[in-house]
Protein backbone atom coordinates (compact mmCIF):
# COMPACT_ATOMS: atom_id res chain seq x y z
CA UNK A 1 0.00 0.00 0.00
CA UNK A 2 2.80 2.43 0.87
CA UNK A 3 4.37 1.78 -2.54
CA UNK A 4 1.16 2.67 -4.35
CA UNK A 5 0.80 5.92 -2.35
CA UNK A 6 4.44 6.83 -3.11
CA UNK A 7 3.92 6.21 -6.82
CA UNK A 8 0.73 8.27 -6.77
CA UNK A 9 2.46 11.16 -4.94
CA UNK A 10 5.41 11.04 -7.37
CA UNK A 11 3.02 11.16 -10.33
CA UNK A 12 1.14 14.07 -8.77
CA UNK A 13 4.41 15.95 -8.12
CA UNK A 14 5.51 15.31 -11.71
CA UNK A 15 2.12 16.50 -13.02
CA UNK A 16 2.39 19.74 -10.99
CA UNK A 17 5.92 20.36 -12.36
CA UNK A 18 4.80 19.82 -15.96
CA UNK A 19 1.67 21.90 -15.43
CA UNK A 20 3.77 24.73 -13.96
CA UNK A 21 6.02 24.58 -17.01
CA UNK A 22 2.94 24.75 -19.27
CA UNK A 23 1.79 27.86 -17.39
CA UNK A 24 5.20 29.53 -17.71
CA UNK A 25 5.35 28.83 -21.46
CA UNK A 26 1.77 30.06 -21.86
CA UNK A 27 2.55 33.29 -19.97
CA UNK A 28 5.68 33.95 -22.04
CA UNK A 29 3.77 33.29 -25.27
CA UNK A 30 1.07 35.72 -24.16
CA UNK A 31 3.65 38.52 -24.23
CA UNK A 32 4.17 37.98 -27.97
CA UNK A 33 1.87 40.12 -30.12
CA UNK A 34 -0.75 38.11 -32.05
CA UNK A 35 0.34 34.90 -30.37
CA UNK A 36 -3.25 33.61 -30.47
CA UNK A 37 -2.56 32.41 -34.01
CA UNK A 38 0.03 29.89 -32.81
CA UNK A 39 -1.44 26.43 -32.16
CA UNK A 40 0.84 25.82 -29.18
CA UNK A 41 -0.64 28.80 -27.31
CA UNK A 42 -4.18 27.63 -28.07
CA UNK A 43 -3.28 24.11 -26.92
CA UNK A 44 -1.68 25.33 -23.68
CA UNK A 45 -4.53 27.77 -23.10
CA UNK A 46 -7.07 24.95 -23.00
CA UNK A 47 -5.23 23.40 -20.06
CA UNK A 48 -3.95 26.45 -18.21
CA UNK A 49 -6.62 29.15 -18.55
CA UNK A 50 -9.21 27.47 -16.27
CA UNK A 51 -6.68 27.40 -13.42
CA UNK A 52 -5.22 30.84 -14.20
CA UNK A 53 -8.70 32.41 -14.33
CA UNK A 54 -9.14 31.58 -10.65
CA UNK A 55 -6.35 34.07 -9.84
CA UNK A 56 -6.46 36.55 -12.74
CA UNK A 57 -8.09 39.97 -12.57
CA UNK A 58 -8.72 39.84 -8.83
CA UNK A 59 -8.39 43.24 -7.14
CA UNK A 60 -5.96 41.99 -4.51
CA UNK A 61 -3.67 40.41 -7.18
CA UNK A 62 -3.40 43.54 -9.33
CA UNK A 63 -1.30 46.67 -9.05
CA UNK A 64 -2.29 49.25 -11.61
CA UNK A 65 -2.27 47.51 -14.97
CA UNK A 66 -0.14 44.60 -13.72
CA UNK A 67 -1.91 41.34 -12.98
CA UNK A 68 0.04 39.17 -10.55
CA UNK A 69 -2.58 36.41 -10.71
CA UNK A 70 -0.39 34.08 -12.80
CA UNK A 71 2.47 34.52 -10.31
CA UNK A 72 0.11 33.70 -7.44
CA UNK A 73 -1.07 30.63 -9.36
CA UNK A 74 2.53 29.45 -9.76
CA UNK A 75 3.18 30.07 -6.05
CA UNK A 76 0.12 27.99 -5.12
CA UNK A 77 1.36 25.15 -7.35
CA UNK A 78 4.84 25.43 -5.86
CA UNK A 79 3.53 25.28 -2.28
CA UNK A 80 1.33 22.29 -3.16
CA UNK A 81 4.25 20.51 -4.81
CA UNK A 82 6.51 21.19 -1.81
CA UNK A 83 3.89 19.93 0.64
CA UNK A 84 3.48 16.74 -1.39
CA UNK A 85 7.26 16.25 -1.33
CA UNK A 86 7.23 16.67 2.48
CA UNK A 87 4.51 14.05 2.67
CA UNK A 88 6.48 11.74 0.40
CA UNK A 89 9.73 11.97 2.38
CA UNK A 90 7.97 11.72 5.74
CA UNK A 91 8.85 15.20 7.04
CA UNK A 92 5.32 16.57 7.16
CA UNK A 93 5.65 18.56 10.40
CA UNK A 94 4.15 21.92 11.34
CA UNK A 95 7.57 23.61 11.27
CA UNK A 96 8.39 22.06 7.88
CA UNK A 97 5.04 23.22 6.48
CA UNK A 98 5.60 26.75 7.79
CA UNK A 99 9.12 26.75 6.33
CA UNK A 100 7.87 25.56 2.91
CA UNK A 101 5.18 28.22 2.77
CA UNK A 102 7.44 31.07 3.89
CA UNK A 103 10.28 29.87 1.68
CA UNK A 104 8.04 29.68 -1.37
CA UNK A 105 6.89 33.25 -0.78
CA UNK A 106 10.41 34.46 0.04
CA UNK A 107 12.10 33.06 -3.09
CA UNK A 108 10.53 35.48 -5.62
CA UNK A 109 10.98 38.39 -3.20
CA UNK A 110 14.66 37.47 -2.76
CA UNK A 111 15.06 37.27 -6.54
CA UNK A 112 13.66 40.78 -7.06
CA UNK A 113 15.65 42.17 -4.13
CA UNK A 114 18.83 40.75 -5.65
CA UNK A 115 17.90 42.15 -9.05
CA UNK A 116 17.32 45.60 -7.55
CA UNK A 117 20.55 45.34 -5.56
CA UNK A 118 22.46 44.74 -8.78
CA UNK A 119 20.67 47.55 -10.64
CA UNK A 120 21.08 50.06 -7.81
CA UNK A 121 24.76 49.09 -7.39
CA UNK A 122 25.36 49.68 -11.09
CA UNK A 123 23.50 53.00 -10.93
CA UNK A 124 25.42 54.10 -7.83
CA UNK A 125 28.74 53.26 -9.48
CA UNK A 126 27.60 55.14 -12.58
CA UNK A 127 26.59 58.11 -10.46
CA UNK A 128 30.02 58.19 -8.82
CA UNK A 129 32.08 57.71 -11.99
CA UNK A 130 29.84 59.54 -14.50
CA UNK A 131 27.55 61.83 -12.49
CA UNK A 132 26.38 63.94 -15.42
CA UNK A 133 25.90 61.20 -17.98
CA UNK A 134 22.73 61.45 -20.05
CA UNK A 135 23.17 58.08 -21.70
CA UNK A 136 19.87 56.24 -22.39
CA UNK A 137 21.11 53.27 -20.34
CA UNK A 138 21.14 55.37 -17.17
CA UNK A 139 17.72 56.76 -18.00
CA UNK A 140 16.31 53.24 -18.46
CA UNK A 141 17.91 52.09 -15.22
CA UNK A 142 16.48 55.12 -13.39
CA UNK A 143 12.99 54.27 -14.65
CA UNK A 144 13.40 50.75 -13.26
CA UNK A 145 14.77 51.66 -9.84
CA UNK A 146 13.06 55.00 -9.08
CA UNK A 147 9.84 53.48 -7.67
CA UNK A 148 11.88 51.51 -5.13
CA UNK A 149 14.09 54.52 -4.34
CA UNK A 150 11.05 56.75 -3.84
CA UNK A 151 9.27 54.20 -1.62
CA UNK A 152 12.26 53.65 0.68
CA UNK A 153 13.18 57.33 0.75
CA UNK A 154 9.62 58.27 1.80
CA UNK A 155 9.79 55.74 4.63
CA UNK A 156 13.27 56.69 5.87
CA UNK A 157 13.16 60.45 5.19
CA UNK A 158 9.49 61.49 5.49
CA UNK A 159 8.68 65.04 4.38
CA UNK A 160 12.27 65.70 3.31
CA UNK A 161 13.86 66.22 -0.07
CA UNK A 162 17.13 64.30 -0.33
CA UNK A 163 19.87 64.07 -2.94
CA UNK A 164 19.66 61.31 -5.51
CA UNK A 165 23.02 59.95 -4.36
CA UNK A 166 21.75 59.72 -0.78
CA UNK A 167 18.63 57.95 -1.94
CA UNK A 168 20.73 55.44 -3.94
CA UNK A 169 23.10 54.77 -1.05
CA UNK A 170 20.34 54.47 1.58
CA UNK A 171 18.27 52.11 -0.57
CA UNK A 172 21.34 50.03 -1.35
CA UNK A 173 22.22 49.60 2.33
CA UNK A 174 18.63 48.81 3.34
CA UNK A 175 18.23 46.23 0.56
CA UNK A 176 21.52 44.57 1.50
CA UNK A 177 20.51 44.34 5.16
CA UNK A 178 17.01 43.05 4.33
CA UNK A 179 18.15 40.60 1.64
CA UNK A 180 20.89 38.97 3.67
CA UNK A 181 19.18 39.33 7.05
CA UNK A 182 15.95 37.66 5.95
CA UNK A 183 17.96 35.14 3.91
CA UNK A 184 19.91 34.19 7.04
CA UNK A 185 16.68 33.83 9.02
CA UNK A 186 15.29 31.59 6.27
CA UNK A 187 18.40 29.39 6.49
CA UNK A 188 18.00 29.11 10.28
CA UNK A 189 14.33 28.21 9.91
CA UNK A 190 15.31 25.57 7.32
CA UNK A 191 17.84 24.07 9.72
CA UNK A 192 15.34 24.02 12.59
CA UNK A 193 12.77 22.31 10.40
CA UNK A 194 15.55 19.86 9.31
CA UNK A 195 14.99 20.57 5.62
CA UNK A 196 18.43 22.09 4.99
Amino acid sequence: MIGIVAVFLNLLIFFIQVYSLFIIVYIVLSWIPNSEIYPIRTFLGRFTEPFLNIFSNRNFFTAGSLDFGPLVALIVLSITRSLLILLLIGKFTILAIVYVMISTLWDPVAFFMTLYLICISIRYAGFIFAPHSLHPFWHALDILINPVLAFISRKIFPNRIIKYETSLFTTLIILIVLRFGIGSLMNLLGKFSSLR
